[in-house]
C-alpha cells in the first residue's frame, strides 16, 4: 500500500502528482484533485485505461480513470468507470458478436458502473480505442486501431442488462467518456 504523503508524493519514490484540477471535495475541503499522476515509472492522465488488480480475482479488470486525488488522510484515490469483457456479460449479447478484442463501458444507475480504488491497485496501463460513430467520438486513425489492445463501441446498462451503441452524455456522473 502507499504511504500517505505530502502534496508532491515524496514519501513514496514510486508515485508523484501532476497537475493539480482545481476544486476540492465536497465532503471534505482537505481532498485535493489532480489531472496526473506517476506511479512507478509510468504517467496516467485522467480518461486512460488502466488494468486493475482485485482482490480475489483471477483476471485483471478494466477500467478508465475519471477522478484522481488525494484524501486528508494522505490516501491516493482513482475513480474508475468499468469495462466488461465479452465473457462477463455472456449471457446479455443476444445475437451480438463481438469483435475478439471489444470490450463494453459500463453505464447505468447500478452498481458495478464505478467505484473508487487505491492508486497501488493499478497494474499497468491499458491501450483501448472507442470505434462509437457517435458524432462526438472523433475516429479513429488506423494506426490508433492497430496500436490497441482493445476496442469498444457499445455500452452495457448494468440495471437494464443491455448493450446499446448510444452513449449517455454522462456516465458515472462524468461526460465525454467515449
Amino acid at each position: 500500500m502507499l504511504q500517505p504523503s505530502g502534496a508532491g508524493g515524496e514519501d513514496d519514490p514510486g508515485f508523484k502528482w501532476g497537475a493539480r484540477r482545481g476544486g476540492v471535495g465536497r465532503k471534505d475541503s482537505q481532498v485535493r484533485f489532480y489531472e496526473s499522476f506517476t506511479y512507478e515509472g509510468i504517467e496516467y492522465r485522467l480518461f486512460d485505461c488502466a488494468y486493475f488488480y482485485i482482490h480475489g480475482q483471477c483476471e485483471t479488470s478494466i477500467g478508465k480513470l475519471v477522478s484522481m486525488y488525494e484524501t486528508s488522510a494522505g490516501e491516493k484515490k482513482v475513480k474508475v468507470v468499468w469495462f466488461f469483457r465479452p465473457i462477463d456479460i455472456r449471457r446479455f449479447l443476444g445475437g451480438y458478436e463481438p469483435k475478439w478484442n471489444e470490450l463494453f463501458l459500463a453505464c447505468g444507475d447500478d452498481k458495478g458502473v464505478s467505484n473508487i480504488n487505491d492508486v497501488d491497485t493499478i497494474m499497468g496501463k491499458c491501450k483501448i480505442v472507442c470505434m462509437s460513430e457517435d458524432r462526438r467520438n472523433p475516429q479513429p486513425e488506423s494506426s490508433d486501431l492497430r496500436r490497441a489492445k482493445y476496442v469498444f463501441s457499445h455500452t452495457f446498462d448494468t440495471r437494464l442488462k443491455v448493450l446499446s451503441n448510444v452513449f449517455a452524455d454522462a456516465i458515472a456522473g462524468i461526460g465525454g467518456l467515449e
